[in-house]
């Protein structure tokens, strides 16, 4: 089943984000269906990234 809402951080390094994990609980406790997602990103990539997030419903 597809999530209705997607989110993401992004950054470089970004493995140490507890920003998924929250959102995810906060999202079970809710009843919420969405996904957020870690995206490692360097700084030269960013603006391609986001936009890339955005054509995919993000």
């Amino acid at each position: 089943m597809p999530y209705k809402d997607q989110y993401a951080v992004f950054g470089h390094p970004i493995n140490h984000s507890k920003s998924p994990r929250i959102h995810q609980l906060f999202a079970k406790q809710t009843q919420q269906q969405m996904s957020y997602e870690a995206q490692e990103v360097p700084a030269a990539s960013f603006e391609s990234a986001i936009q890339q997030f955005f054509q995919q419903g993000g």
